[in-house]
Parts: C-alpha cells; sequence; structure tokens
C-alpha cells in the first residue's frame, strides 16, 4: 500500500481486508442532527465526543462544509478541487467529497455520533446533495474512529464536469493522501468504502533514490512477505 509523508495507508473494499459496506452502512444514521448549510457555507464548530488524532495533531472539534469535506479547522469553503496535498486553502481536511455543491438544491446533511469507548465514531452524511452547475446528486459519508482512523463510503461519487476531490491533508498543506478524483459527469464511483489508516511509528523515511542498484534478488520468505537484496551506489540510501 502507498504511504503517505505522514504515514497514513488507504485500503478499499475492492482488497481484502478492506471496510466493507455492511461494517459502515448507508443506512440513516441513528439519532443523526441535520445541519441546515448553504452553497459554500461551513457549520458551527461541532465538538467530538472524544480526542481525534489527525497527522500527529489532536482535535476535540470539527466543521462540516458544504463543499463536500471535514476541516480541522474551519478556515475556507473553496468550491473548487485541487489535487490532495496542496498549500492552498482549505488545509487540514478529510475531503470525501470536495467539489462544488449546493445544499440549497435539495437532499439532507447529517451528522451523528456512536459507539462505546474505546470505539467510539463521528459521521457526517451528505444524502442527495447536487452540484452547483447541474445536479448530478452525491451519497457519500465520512467516519472519524476513536482509533484515529478515518473511513469514506462513497455511495455515489459524482461530478458534474469539473473535479471532485477524495483524500485527506494535514494542516500545512504540505502532505496528504489523494485516493481519487475525476471530472466525468456523472456518477463515476459506487459502492466504495475507503479506510485510511495513520502508523505515526512508521512514517514514509526520507531518502534519496540510489545512483544505481545492481544484483537484485528476490527471497520469499512466505505468503505475505519477501526479502529484497541488491548492490547500490550513492549517497544517503535506503536499505
Amino acid at each position: 500500500l502507498a504511504i503517505d509523508d505522514g504515514g497514513y495507508s488507504a485500503i478499499d473494499n475492492t482488497v481484502p481486508p478492506g471496510p466493507t459496506v455492511p461494517l459502515f452502512c448507508l443506512d440513516a444514521l441513528t439519532g443523526g442532527t441535520t445541519v441546515g448549510l448553504t452553497d459554500d457555507s461551513l457549520s458551527a464548530v461541532i465538538n467530538l465526543p472524544f480526542t481525534f488524532n489527525f497527522y500527529g495533531a489532536a482535535f476535540t472539534q470539527v466543521s462540516i462544509c458544504s463543499n463536500g469535506f471535514l476541516s480541522f479547522p474551519a478556515d475556507s469553503v473553496s468550491f473548487t478541487a485541487q489535487i490532495i496535498p496542496n498549500a492552498a486553502t482549505p488545509n487540514g481536511m478529510c475531503a470525501f467529497h470536495w467539489n462544488d455543491l449546493n445544499p440549497t438544491l435539495g437532499g439532507t446533511i447529517t451528522f451523528a455520533t456512536g459507539g462505546t469507548a474505546p470505539n467510539r465514531f463521528f459521521a457526517v452524511d451528505f444524502n442527495g446533495i447536487s452540484h452547483f452547475a447541474d445536479g448530478n446528486p452525491c451519497r457519500a459519508r465520512c467516519y472519524l474512529l476513536e482509533n484515529g482512523d478515518i473511513v469514506m463510503m462513497e455511495g455515489a461519487a459524482t461530478s458534474d464536469g469539473s473535479r471532485t476531490e477524495i483524500g485527506i491533508e494535514r494542516g500545512d498543506g504540505q502532505v496528504g493522501y489523494h485516493y481519487l478524483e475525476s471530472s466525468v459527469a456523472g456518477t463515476f464511483l459506487a459502492n466504495r468504502a475507503i479506510r485510511f489508516t495513520q502508523n505515526p511509528a512508521n512514517p514514509l523515511p526520507d531518502f534519496q533514490a540510489p545512483d544505481q542498484v545492481t544484483n537484485l534478488t528476490c527471497n520469499p520468505l512466505s505468503d505475505t512477505a519477501i526479502q529484497l537484496n541488491w548492490t547500490e551506489s550513492g549517497d544517503d540510501c535506503l536499505s
């Protein structure tokens, strides 16, 4: 799996043992609170029921943007999705369906909390929220889990011909995990569950690729592991 510089990896329900749709179903959120967002707007700050670790920073509050992302903190309502990571605002975000959306055209935005410690969650649900230009309503949900994982559910990820971005980004905009983007009008992703997991003790190491690799051999160790051996030249190499 790819790992970003903050130590996050992602797996989806197309690759076992990724998250499954039954585990994080798209039924109505029990006890959910409807958020009355307008075009290009942010919710009031919402208190999380637990401290959420995101790229090594601890957060107890979050805001919902009408354009399909959660914000830590609320620094922008940008309707122009960029490829993550990008230093331009918004930063510190979970983009579960970032595009120019307009809740005033119909649909509902709901958030809810649940579970018991240490397995609590916060979830936001976009159900039938249309794009500003020409409809194509989306169905998407994002879970923040108490263990620090993030799960995004794409019942119907859509585009109106402009970019929809799915991914996560650190608060400085320098590091992030770009999962997928599309500018193809209509539904480009359906029934997809994506789990982002951070291993802060083992972030992607900084290294310079060797100038030359020779004598590469591959030795199977088990059904799930191999050992690579090689001769390298160049400074600051990863071995």
